[in-house]
């Protein structure tokens, strides 16, 4: 029922009078992850803790140069939901986890190494 507000942002990280700039929705370009999706658990493995934290490693370090981070938030969630290495039974039951994400980016965004 709201009017969506906008803001000017720059299309880069430098804050110049010649940087391209556009308008974008107050809450464009928010990425959000969750490591279940709300109401369920989330697990935790004794030899390497967070199952989706440490998908979330395994899947950046690999592909951050070349892949999107929702592209790689994918491949996160396919991982964490359907490797047999972190379902488990309980009560009977198979259970698993299923992460997922919140996106209003209006662009790909790609991870850069940091240059020490």
């Amino acid at each position: 029922e709201a009017y969506q507000e906008t803001m000017v942002q720059p299309d880069n990280d430098e804050e110049e009078d010649d940087a391209e700039k556009f308008r974008v929705p107050t809450d464009g370009d928010i990425f959000i992850a969750y490591s279940t999706t709300e109401g369920y658990r989330s697990y935790r493995h004794k030899a390497v803790g967070s199952i989706f934290i440490y998908n979330c490693a395994s899947i950046f370090e690999k592909n951050y140069p070349s892949t999107h981070l929702e592209e790689m938030m994918i491949d996160v969630k396919a991982v964490t939901a359907l490797d047999p290495r972190w379902q488990r039974t309980k009560d009977k039951k198979e259970i698993a986890q299923m992460p997922c994400s919140w996106s209003t980016l209006t662009k790909r965004f790609y991870f850069i190494a940091a240059t020490l």
